[in-house]
């Protein structure tokens, strides 16, 4: 898993080569998984293993398969600068 964003009722799960769409809230992700998943954005947990690089002024991750997300709040800049 690279990241999982939400929107509305829905999560999309970003894998390596594919996405699958489920409905289940980000609260459930955040419990079941690992201090390898991060909060980005109030809408947004990034694997933090996968970063391959954070653009800090634009706020724009991207990932070793060359998957991008922006989804990266201000109130969540220290954590993925950790």
């Amino acid at each position: 898993i690279n990241y999982i964003s939400t929107h509305e009722k829905e999560s999309t799960i970003y894998l390596l080569k594919q996405q699958i769409t489920v409905t289940k809230p980000l609260k459930y992700f955040q419990d079941i998984l690992d201090d390898r998943f991060i909060q980005s954005h109030k809408a947004c947990l990034i694997n933090k293993d996968n970063i391959l690089a954070f653009d800090k002024v634009s706020r724009v991750i991207k990932f070793k398969n060359g998957d991008t997300t922006d989804l990266v709040s201000v109130r969540f800049l220290k954590s993925i600068r950790q």
